[in-house]
């Protein structure tokens, strides 16, 4: 199963995506995460990836997708994932599709979360970390058990990130819809796009997620078996 994870900054998407991991036992394919690593190694791609963000400037899509497309290759065929924060842009996501084709494979589902302004407001500008070990909490939705104290290493440092204020909020989230709806208009499109209410319990949405991956599983269970 190949699932790409979608949603708003402050969206839960990467608890979500975390929950279905693990419940699945899946790969979980960050770009955040795979680019860190890329950064540690010297190969011909790294170099190349460096050479461009140490001039400060956005990497290009065809070089996202290399990336991303070098770690897909470096799975075995019979691994499950999810790819979260990548595609980010439609010629992203048509070049990832055109990979998968190569390989006789699709994206089985594009999950998307949708929520309402108002909670995506109100979940980022909760938003804390601790600086000593990096936790995170959110004073509204997540709160830590003793106000002011991290619940991990009991340090009282936490703090709230620079740009989660009103102004930058609404920035970045003009942004994301601005980029994503291109996306979602493509996968919708393609058939295999489905939105989740995210202005729910955390374990509601999970719930959702998961009716929907067993329902899919069950159905090629069955093909499988005629």
């Amino acid at each position: 199963m190949r699932i790409i994870l979608m949603g708003p900054p402050g969206s839960g998407k990467g608890t979500q995506a975390d929950r279905i991991r693990t419940h699945y036992n899946m790969l979980k394919i960050s770009s955040g995460d795979v680019f860190r690593a890329l950064s540690q190694d010297n190969s011909e791609l790294s170099i190349k990836v460096k050479s461009i963000m140490d001039q400060g400037k956005l990497l290009p899509d065809d070089l996202v997708t290399e990336v991303i497309v070098a770690k897909l290759n470096s799975l075995d065929k019979s691994v499950s994932y999810i790819l979260d924060g990548f595609p980010r842009t439609l010629v992203q996501a048509k070049s990832l599709d055109k990979y998968l084709e190569t390989q006789g494979e699709v994206i089985d589902f594009v999950i998307n979360l949708e929520l309402s302004d108002d909670l995506l407001f109100k979940r980022i500008s909760g938003r804390i970390t601790c600086k000593s070990c990096g936790a995170s909490y959110n004073k509204f939705t997540n709160p830590t058990k003793v106000e002011g104290i991290c619940d991990s290493c009991g340090s009282a440092e936490l703090i709230v990130r620079g740009d989660d204020n009103e102004e930058s909020i609404k920035i970045r989230m003009q942004e994301y819809y601005k980029q994503t709806q291109p996306l979602l208009d493509y996968y919708k499109n393609r058939g295999n796009l489905v939105n989740i209410n995210g202005d729910q319990d955390l374990d509601v949405v999970t719930d959702l997620i998961t009716k929907v991956l067993d329902q899919h599983k069950l159905a090629k269970s069955l093909k499988n078996s005629t």
